[in-house]
């Protein structure tokens, strides 16, 4: 526990707090310092007389522009005090919950091992005392199969797992169906491009968002053990399944996908993932002894509209942090904007360098786009413009692909894919497993599931709220030895929601 808050201590935002630091100082060094000549300067032309008039106004004269100039470093320097502030504040607030959740952890975790322990004694006696000292402590529930702390089993399936149907060869086959018919070389779009971490620009109509889809739906089918997460502040739960997002599935299985829709909880989402980078950095972990994380950032510009400053700066430290360290760790994201300008996005052209391209229609030869310095930009445009007169829309869309590994860049032509079609895979139960005993959906014992709803009452009563995701998680592994997700902490809740109302 010890060894937990020395490294929450820190922060998530340690780095981004330091640098800060350093620079406002040596901005508040630099102020003072223009600061005192704009006030010397006038002071040594009134104290010293006998001085030509010419260097007195001269004097003078710096000292008002040194002052203005002061002025305006204090303006600067107030922005990035500003963001320090913000960064150091949301550490100190990491770090308080951190505190709280690892001592809430420790407190709950002795209660429930008590209360095992107590049952596990108490299930040696005979049927009557069992039944009188269970009655007494209210823990005839764990009683029935005399549960002892150190080895509590559950069934095969903690939580109801969605499997998907792998389909790579199917998806590769359909491609190639495409390449036949419309005589288009599409070997660039591989599963390494799918997988990796990328910007995707066009405008409405563009092809942008039908492009997306496909993308998520691909990545889903040839990487069903990673974790997809869609972040889209334009998602419409009352669309049509055709419009949606992985269009086959229903709405409640898609909804673990598209796992944010209000700016705020995206922003939140995002530092949950710089979280987790960090555990994955701490203990080295890296694919395949972790699942991939695929984010699918959609309408970045939306983001930047609705976020305040502040977070939003937070926000674009998240995705530069996943540039720089996460890609060797498992993690990738693509981004969709409407244009490459930052005045519009925010993000920074370094950022973007790292990352590969795909430009829809207008965004790949508009005047705006500025492409990377070792591309030629102007035969790109003129290119993909005399590509865009020629081309019927039934075809396809004009595009252009930059690739980090490629030499150059490449203009051509993406036909409408057919989007690959979803199929969740019916679950199979093991021959030597009593149908009787997995009833519905609850693959969790009753005794176990009665352990933890008591457990995350009593935080209520004691606390006045329940347990966050990082407490249940933690008291879930410690009672059952099993890892929870956030899929399986969803689930969890919802189960122990219900069991409360039982």
């Amino acid at each position: 526990m010890t060894n937990l808050l020395d490294k929450e201590r820190n922060g998530i935002f340690s780095k981004e707090v330091s640098e800060l630091e350093a620079t406002v100082w040596r901005k508040r060094l630099f102020q003072s310092a223009v600061t005192a000549l704009s006030i010397g300067l006038p002071l040594t032309a009134l104290l010293v007389p006998n001085q030509a008039t010419d260097q007195k106004i001269k004097e003078l004269g710096m000292g008002a522009m040194l002052g203005v100039a002061s002025a305006l470093l204090s303006e600067l320097r107030d922005k990035d005090e500003k963001r320090y502030t913000s960064f150091n504040d949301l550490n100190t607030e990491h770090f308080k919950g951190t505190i709280k959740s690892v001592f809430d952890y420790e407190r709950n975790i002795q209660f429930v091992r008590n209360r095992l322990n107590l049952a596990d004694t108490i299930s040696t006696l005979s049927d009557g005392a069992q039944e009188k000292f269970g009655r007494d402590f209210q823990i005839t529930e764990l009683i029935t199969r005399s549960v002892s702390y150190d080895d509590v089993e559950v069934e095969a399936q903690v939580i109801p797992e969605i499997a998907i149907s792998p389909q790579t060869l199917q998806l590769e086959q359909q491609k190639q169906a495409v390449e036949t018919k419309t005589k288009i070389d599409l070997t660039w779009l591989d599963s390494e491009f799918i997988a990796g971490s990328k910007v995707v620009v066009g405008g409405r109509g563009s092809g942008k968002s039908y492009y997306l889809k496909y993308e998520a739906a691909r990545y889903l089918l040839e990487n069903p053990n990673d974790t997809l997460l869609i972040l889209d502040p334009h998602f419409d739960p009352t669309e049509k399944p055709e419009s949606q997002w992985l269009n086959n599935l229903p709405l409640d299985v898609l909804k673990k996908y598209v796992v944010a829709k209000k700016p705020e909880d995206i922003y939140k989402q995002m530092v949950n993932v710089i979280e987790e980078l960090d555990r994955r950095i701490e203990n080295n972990l890296k694919p395949p002894h972790v699942p991939r994380i695929k984010i699918i950032l959609d309408e970045e510009e939306t983001i930047k509209r609705q976020l305040d400053n502040d977070k939003f700066d937070i926000f674009l430290d998240v995705i530069g942090r996943i540039q720089d360290e996460a890609r060797k760790y498992g993690i990738n994201i693509t981004i969709s904007m409407h244009s490459l300008k930052k005045e519009n996005t925010g993000i920074d052209s370094a950022n973007l360098s790292q990352m590969d391209w795909l430009l829809f229609e207008k965004a790949a030869y508009d005047s705006a786009t500025k492409y990377p310095s070792d591309f030629n930009a102007k035969r790109i445009k003129v290119d993909a413009k005399k590509l865009h007169a020629v081309l019927p829309k039934n075809l396809g869309r004009v595009i252009v692909v930059i690739k980090q590994m490629d030499a150059d860049a490449r203009t051509t032509v993406l036909p409408l894919l057919p989007i690959p079609v979803i199929t969740i895979e019916q679950d199979t139960q093991a021959e030597d497993v009593d149908t009787e005993q997995i009833a519905n959906t609850q693959d969790i014992k009753p005794n176990l599931l009665s352990v933890i709803t008591n457990w995350y009452c009593s935080i209520f009563e004691e606390y006045g709220h329940y347990p966050n995701d990082a407490t249940l998680a933690m008291a879930w592994k410690e009672i059952t030895g099993l890892e929870l997700h956030d899929w399986g902490i969803t689930e969890l809740r919802e189960l122990i929601e219900k069991h409360k109302g039982e």
